[in-house]
C-alpha cells in the first residue's frame, strides 16, 4: 500500500513537471536560436576571481596617497599576490580628471589563437566589493566601429589580466567607467602599434586613464630578473615600437600599443612606482616573476 502511495506522488509530480517544461518551452520565441549558455550569459555580470574584501583593504592599507601623480597611462601587475603594489599604482593617481580606465592585457590561456579577430572588448557591467563598475558604452561602441576590436564577452570570465585590476579601480575610481581590452598573442606589434594610435584618437587624454596590465621576467632566478627589468625600463623610458622587443614581459603587444597610444604625446618619462619579485611578497622561490610598477607623466613645459 505505501508503495502504491508513493507511486502515485511520484506520478502525479512527474506530469507537474513535465507540463512546466511544456509551458516555458511554448513561451520561448520561435526564432530564438540561442543556446543555454548563451542565455545565460545574456544576463552576465562580470567579476574577478578575488573576493575577499579584507584583502583589498589591507593592501591599501600600505598605500600612500601623498604627491599624486597627473599620468597619461600607466603600468601595472596583474598577480594577486602583488596586490600591495596594484593597489599602490592605483592610490598614487590624482583623481580629479579620471572618467574612463582603459585596461589592455594579455590573452593568458590563448582563447583568441584560432579566432578571426585577435582584440576583444566587452560592454558588460562588472560586479565588485566596492560596487558595479559600469562600461563607458558610448567608447567601446566607437572602439568597435573604428578599429579592429570586436565585442566578445567570453573571454573576461577566465582573463585575469583584467578581472584582478577591476576592484582596485573601483575602489580608487568610484565614479570611473571601465573599457576592458585583450589583445592576443598572434597580434603583430606593428597592429597593436596602429591600434593604440586609432584608439588615442577616440578617446579624451584628459578624462581616460589607460593602464596596461603586465608582468615581466617569469620563472627566472632573481639576478636574472634584476637584468632584465633593468633593460625593460630603459627601452620602456625610450618606447618606440623598435624596442619592444627589448622589454622582458608577458605582453608584448600590449607595450606596443602604448607605444602607439603615446605617440601624440609631446614629451613624458617613466616614473617607475616600485619594482618586485614575487619573493618581496613572501613566496620564496629559486626563479621569480618580476613586476614593474610606473606612470606615463607628462614633462611640464618651462616658462617663458
Amino acid at each position: 500500500m505505501k508503495i502504491c502511495k508513493f507511486l502515485i506522488v511520484f506520478l502525479i509530480t512527474l506530469f507537474f513537471l513535465l507540463c512546466f517544461i511544456f509551458a516555458t518551452y511554448k513561451q520561448k520565441p520561435q526564432n530564438d536560436n540561442s543556446t543555454t549558455s548563451e542565455l545565460i550569459q545574456n544576463n552576465l555580470r562580470l567579476e574577478s576571481f578575488y573576493t575577499n574584501k579584507a584583502d583589498y583593504e589591507q593592501a591599501f592599507e600600505k598605500a600612500t596617497t601623498g604627491n599624486q601623480q597627473k599620468v597619461i597611462a600607466g603600468i601595472t601587475s596583474h598577480h594577486f599576490l602583488a596586490k600591495s603594489l596594484i593597489a599602490q599604482f592605483f592610490a598614487g593617481i590624482a583623481l580629479e580628471s579620471i572618467e574612463n580606465i582603459i585596461i589592455v592585457g594579455p590573452d593568458h590561456f590563448y582563447y583568441l589563437l584560432d579566432k578571426e579577430h585577435q582584440v576583444v572588448t566587452s560592454k558588460r557591467t562588472w560586479n565588485t566589493l566596492y560596487g558595479a563598475i559600469y562600461s563607458k558604452r558610448s567608447l567601446i561602441d566607437s572602439l568597435v566601429l573604428e578599429s579592429e576590436i570586436e565585442i566578445d564577452d567570453t573571454l573576461f570570465l577566465t582573463e585575469h589580466s583584467i578581472y584582478t585590476l577591476v576592484p582596485f579601480a573601483k575602489k580608487v575610481f568610484a565614479d570611473a567607467t571601465i573599457a576592458p581590452i585583450v589583445i592576443g598573442t598572434n597580434y603583430s606589434y606593428v597592429d597593436s602599434y596602429n591600434l593604440g594610435r586609432r584608439v588615442s584618437q577616440i578617446v579624451d587624454l584628459d578624462t581616460t586613464l589607460l593602464v596596461i596590465s603586465s608582468d615581466f621576467s617569469h620563472e627566472v632566478l632573481p639576478e636574472m630578473a634584476g637584468l632584465n627589468d633593468e633593460k625593460s625600463k630603459q627601452a620602456i623610458n625610450n618606447l618606440h615600437l623598435e624596442n619592444i622587443s627589448s622589454i622582458e614581459c608577458d605582453c608584448k603587444p600590449c607595450m606596443a600599443f602604448l607605444a602607439g597610444y603615446l605617440e601624440e604625446e609631446e614629451r613624458y618619462f617613466f616614473k617607475v612606482v616600485d619594482n618586485k619579485t614575487s619573493n618581496d611578497f613572501g613566496e620564496i622561490q629559486s626563479r621569480v616573476t618580476s613586476y614593474i610598477s610606473g606612470y606615463f607623466v607628462k614633462v611640464k613645459k618651462e616658462l617663458d
